[in-house]
């Protein structure tokens, strides 16, 4: 039985892409009001805003990964999505996964972008300009997987 090449490759490049589309994991849409406070791009009196966002790239693309602040998880990402909370003032670190990690200090009244890159050791964040950072948030949807609350403030 002699079996045509081109015929098999079709077939598993398919069996490839069906897998991989019903493989992938999103999260759920966040509120109109979430998404209206998020997009009016001013933190609350006396807090600043952060912004973690997940541009697509192919590498852990059929898996949501979830952002911590500090120790408290902030939200679940899928690609193309991006989560916002007010935060306080003060020292930070963001961590997803055992290897992407970064500190800031955070100003009342500014908002911090941040996105998620994907590397040879697992994902890193990089801080983003404001600019590129609201571009991304009009384009991309919100996760409504928001799992932070704002600690006690003194």
């Amino acid at each position: 039985m002699k079996f045509n090449v081109k015929v098999l490759r079709t077939i598993a490049l398919a069996v490839g892409l069906a897998v991989f589309a019903v493989g992938c994991q999103s999260v759920p849409e966040a509120s109109p009001e979430m998404k209206q406070q998020a997009l009016a791009f001013t933190p609350p009196s006396g807090m600043a805003g952060l912004y973690i966002i997940r541009p697509y790239h192919f590498a852990g693309s059929a898996v949501n990964w979830v952002a911590r602040l500090d120790y408290q998880d902030f939200g679940s990402l899928s690609t193309s999505s991006y989560v916002y909370n007010p935060i306080l003032p003060g020292k930070h670190f963001i961590r997803m996964g055992q290897t992407g990690f970064a500190t800031f200090v955070a100003e009342a009244g500014k908002n911090y972008y941040f996105a998620m890159k994907p590397s040879f050791t697992g994902h890193n964040f990089e801080e983003i300009s404001e600019t590129e950072g609201q571009e991304y948030v009009r384009e991309f949807k919100m996760s409504g997987d928001n799992r932070y609350k704002v600690p006690f403030n003194p």
